[in-house]
């Protein structure tokens, strides 16, 4: 992984304003960019929803609430209306959700980039409202790209739609196009190959984000034994959908491997019932720091969990329950480091055969190691934090 604490040392301090939804795959992204600004010297905020600030103290950085107070993973029932079914039973959120979280985000970020008079807004892709306040105010911010860049870039127009009357309301000039969070820096965090054949961002930059953090004291814990490591996980927003969870454990209950299966940030495993001593069911796991360990990873394909497995070599099964999922579980498959279980298939049986086919394909685990050293050749967090000074003109 790229080092955070590379020593790299600024010639003046800057003062970084950076900004993310509240979701710990969104927020995760930048805490290793985070950490490197914070050892060259620099003086990075984190802004967001008040409900992140234990997150983020906790790693010892500045934290500026602004926005709407939610966090992620109660995106179902804080906006339903922006959240529709596909045809193929995945979800899909309708982009019109950046732009109502903007409002409030510019907002609160005006007062906070007029009191802290930061050089530079760094951003989450899909947290418009750090991007359209850094325009207001003449700053220069690079975003912090999904490795869903290619088709988000393919539909800037359908996501800049919605930010029109935002932009207006802000005096800042209409962006029609979508052009406008592309004039600056992108950092991409996988190999461009990733993608798909839409071209990329003209201003992309893939780095290697690293991790977010030193790993906690239990990184490593797994029920113990010699059988293959299996880590089940499908994120923070959908786990709960169609009895997926439960598909997993049958399907890997009686399974000659060791399981360890995250059920979600407001699961009580207690109420799973008993389970044998080759399966440990959390709500959370130290994801980043396990997957090295895993013979395989069992998601369902966000952002953050595949390029987390990308760093790792880890082979996945991908169950893609909505959003950009689908095209992960596609590019992952076509990658030759996965297998999908499709919507249609989501069965213990179709999950245990998936299962077993990554587990005996020494080929797709050395595809998937091979991906890892891609990954690692990345430039760093020190030509990441190069980058953005040169952005603010240091």
């Amino acid at each position: 992984m790229a080092d955070a604490t590379s020593g790299v040392r600024a010639s003046a301090a800057v003062r970084v304003a950076i900004t993310t939804q509240p979701g710990s795959g969104h927020l995760n992204r930048l805490l290793g960019l985070a950490l490197a600004l914070r050892e060259a010297g620099h003086e990075p905020t984190l802004c967001g929803a008040a409900s992140l600030r234990g997150q983020v103290e906790a790693q010892g950085f500045a934290f500026a609430p602004a926005g709407v107070d939610w966090q992620e993973s109660a995106l179902l029932s804080s906006y339903p209306d922006y959240v529709t079914e596909r045809p193929d039973g995945t979800v899909a959120l309708d982009p019109a959700l950046w732009a109502h979280l903007a409002r409030p985000m510019a907002d609160d970020l005006d007062a906070v980039i007029g009191r802290l008079e930061p050089r530079l807004v760094v951003a989450d892709a899909f947290e418009f409202g750090g991007q359209l306040a850094a325009e207001r105010r003449a700053l220069p911010f690079a975003v912090v790209d999904s490795l869903a860049a290619g088709p988000v870039f393919a539909q800037r127009r359908r996501f800049a739609a919605p930010l029109d009357p935002l932009r207006a309301a802000l005096d800042v000039p209409p962006d029609p196009d979508g052009n406008a969070p592309y004039r600056h820096v992108r950092l991409l965090p996988v190999p461009a190959r990733y993608h798909d054949a839409r071209p990329l961002p003209p201003t992309t930059v893939a780095v290697n984000l690293g991790l977010p953090g030193p790993p906690p004291a239990d990184a490593q814990r797994a029920p113990a034994g010699d059988e293959p490591l299996v880590l089940a996980s499908l994120g923070t927003v959908l786990y709960a959908q169609d009895g997926v969870r439960e598909a997993i454990l049958d399907a890997l209950r009686d399974e000659p491997v060791r399981l360890v299966l995250a059920l979600g940030p407001h699961a009580d495993p207690a109420r799973w019932g008993r389970v044998g001593p080759n399966i440990q069911l959390v709500r959370r796991a130290p994801q980043p720091w396990l997957l090295p360990h895993c013979a395989a990873f069992v998601t369902h394909g966000g952002a953050n969990s595949v390029r987390e497995a990308l760093l790792a070599g880890t082979p996945l099964v991908v169950v893609p329950l909505g959003f950009d999922q689908p095209y992960h579980a596609r590019r992952c498959t076509e990658l030759g480091i996965a297998r999908t279980v499709t919507p249609e298939h989501r069965s213990a049986e179709a999950i245990r055969a998936a299962v077993r086919d990554v587990l005996a394909d020494r080929s797709m685990a050395e595809r998937a190691r091979v991906f890892a050293r891609e990954m690692a050749a990345l430039p760093g967090l020190d030509e990441a934090v190069r980058l953005l000074e040169r952005l603010a003109g240091v």
